[in-house]
Formats: structure tokens, sequence, C-alpha cells
């Protein structure tokens, strides 16, 4: 049976000024422009409606050995055939900033300040559903918790997010989120991914070679590449 968790975390977001600031490059004692980043802010607060969509994945193993279905849609990935299986928890996840601040933000598009605020503030948004999802994953396991994400790897290509959308399941009538022709979610400020808790200490970061990637969260791994890839 499909169990699917959708959760809006208004109530729990926190947005935090300061943080939004350098990571906007912005100094807090340049008191005009952070003035301006705390005005916004302020209004994102009133408008924003982050949500995150979660669905527990019936699993089961395909007969090639990158071949795994996840509620009977099958996926071709060594990846997910790799560290899933029938006996480990899977969830489908959908985190976004929300429609509801996408739609805030285009009053700010002609004002290239203002927009990048907006852009930077619907970041911390995001970040806010994307955190409480790791958290309410790390409450049903003792094990780490591990993801792929459509187009991170070339072994899951971004075209798998119509697989994934379909197996998670009316993601766009729960979430507003919803895939344009080339497999891009909107809003922008939307991830993706397959979750699945085991102790294999999987990372798309280590089989990413784009050495400059600004997100990186951990280093590349030639020994990893090699054994999805060689």
């Amino acid at each position: 049976m499909q169990i699917t968790f959708v959760q809006e975390i208004k109530d729990l977001m926190v947005l935090d000024k300061e943080r939004i600031a350098l990571e906007s490059h912005i100094d807090i004692d340049d008191e005009e422009n952070f003035e301006e980043l705390c005005k916004l802010v302020d209004e994102a607060y009133e408008v924003a409606v982050p949500k995150v969509c979660i669905t527990k994945m019936k699993v089961r193993m395909g007969e090639k050995d990158d071949e795994v279905y996840l509620n009977d849609i099958l996926f071709k990935s060594r990846i997910l055939a790799a560290n899933i299986n029938e006996s480990v928890d899977t969830y489908g996840i959908v985190c976004t900033c929300g429609v509801e601040i996408e739609k805030w933000a285009q009053k700010y598009r002609n004002d290239p300040l203002l927009a990048y605020f907006a852009d930077a503030i619907m970041v911390e948004v995001l970040g806010n559903s994307v955190v409480y999802a790791m958290k309410y994953l790390s409450s049903l396991s003792d094990m780490s918790i591990s993801h792929a994400s459509p187009g991170s790897t070339r072994d899951f290509p971004l075209s798998n997010q119509v697989k994934l959308f379909e197996a998670i399941g009316n993601v766009t009538e729960k979430t507003g989120v919803y895939l344009t022709p080339e497999y891009l979610m909107k809003p922008l400020k939307s991830v993706s991914g397959v979750y699945f808790a085991n102790d294999s200490d999987y990372s798309d970061c280590k089989l990413c070679t784009r050495m400059d990637c600004p997100r990186r969260r951990e280093p590349y791994d030639d020994s990893m590449f090699s054994k999805f890839y060689s």
C-alpha cells in the first residue's frame, strides 16, 4: 500500500536574516542593503508556505543489475539497484519553497538587487523543507539517510523526474510542483529524490565530476565512481 505524507511547514519555518545576507554576499554593516533584505524576509514570512511530500516506496528488484521497481515503476540505475532492496526503507520525496513565495518574488523581477534577495530568500525557504524532511526520515530509522536525485549523476539522468513523480503520485496536486518539458521542476526552488535508509554512506557528490560545484557537500570519490561506471 502506498503511504504518502504531506506537510506544510509554514509554522516551523525559520529564516535567518544574517545567514541569507552572508549567502547573498551582503555585509550586515551595510545598513541600507541589509535593511532592504530584512524587509523582504519579513514579507516572506507572511507569504511562504514550504511543503514536503514523502511517499514510502514498495521496492522490487528487476532482472538486471541496474533495474529496480519503485511502486511498480521501473527505474534503470545501478546506483539505486546497488543501494536499495526489498528490506531497505525507501522513499520518494519532493520538497519545495512553495508556489506562493515564487509568485511573490515575481513582483521584484524588474529590480535586479531585490530579485537577487528574493531568490536567496526562496533558497532559505526551500532549505527549511529539506531539513524538515531529513529530520522526519531520521526519526523513522536508526540508519543514516542517503539519497539519489535525478540529474545529479549520469547513471540517474534528469528524465527520471517523470518516473519519480509517477511513483510518488499526484505530486502537483499535493504540492503545486510540476515538471516542464525539460524535466525541470517549477517552482524552481524545489528538490526531489529517492531517499533510502542504509549504512552505505552513498552521496551523489562523491560521483559528481564537476569539481567547482558551489553546492558540493562531499569530495569526489574516484573509487566510488569506478564502482558504478567502470
